[in-house]
């Protein structure tokens, strides 16, 4: 369990994070304004894996947990289903 007092590695990782998180909004937002050329979904998946990985490391470091991690997951995905028309609301499967 985590501290109150952060680790320069915690401090760190909570940096990187949210560096990572503001990397991927603005690959998402040059889609949106420029279209989905080559280059563009290029650096979407670039980004999106970099926040994937931080994730990771939030995990390992105790940030996250696995479970409660997995319920958020699917608590969005049902808000999904009810407020947007992203994913199918018969299979679950997003589109």
């Amino acid at each position: 369990m985590l501290s109150d007092k952060l680790t320069p590695q915690e401090r760190e990782l909570l940096v990187i994070t949210m560096e990572e998180c503001s990397e991927l909004s603005m690959a998402c937002s040059k889609i949106i304004r420029f279209g989905n050329e080559i280059k563009h979904l290029d650096n979407i998946l670039q980004e999106a894996g970099d926040v994937l990985c931080m994730v990771s490391l939030l995990l390992e470091y105790g940030f996250l947990e696995e479970e409660p991690l997995q319920e958020a997951v699917e608590s969005k995905l049902s808000k999904l289903k009810q407020w947007s028309s992203i994913v199918d609301n018969h299979s679950g499967s997003v589109h």
